[in-house]
C-alpha cells in the first residue's frame, strides 16, 4: 500500500508499532501457527521523495506465509484507509 505521509516519523512509527502488536494479537486469539521462524516482523515498509513529498511503501514481510500476508495485507489496508 502507497500512501503520501503527512505523519511524523514518530506518529509513523507508533502507528507501525501498533499495527505489529494487533496482528500479534488476532494471530495469538485465532491460534494462527506461524512456520518461519524468520518471521520477526509482520509489517515491512520503506519511503521514497516523490514531488518534494514522502511516499511510504508498506507491505508484508517476504518472510510471510501467503496465507499470513494476506492477513496483514488487511490490517494495513484498515489502519492506513484514508491516509493514501
Amino acid at each position: 500500500m502507497t500512501f503520501n505521509s503527512y505523519l511524523k516519523k514518530k506518529e509513523f512509527d507508533s502507528k507501525i508499532s501498533l499495527l505489529e502488536n494487533n496482528i500479534k494479537n488476532f494471530i495469538y486469539d485465532n491460534e494462527y501457527e506461524i512456520d518461519s521462524k524468520r518471521v520477526r516482523n509482520f509489517v515491512d515498509w520503506n519511503h521514497t521523495v516523490k514531488d518534494q513529498k514522502i511516499v511510504r511503501m508498506i507491505y508484508p514481510n517476504e518472510q510471510c506465509s501467503n496465507d499470513l500476508k494476506k492477513i496483514v495485507r488487511n490490517f494495513i489496508q484498515t489502519e492506513f484507509n484514508g491516509f493514501h
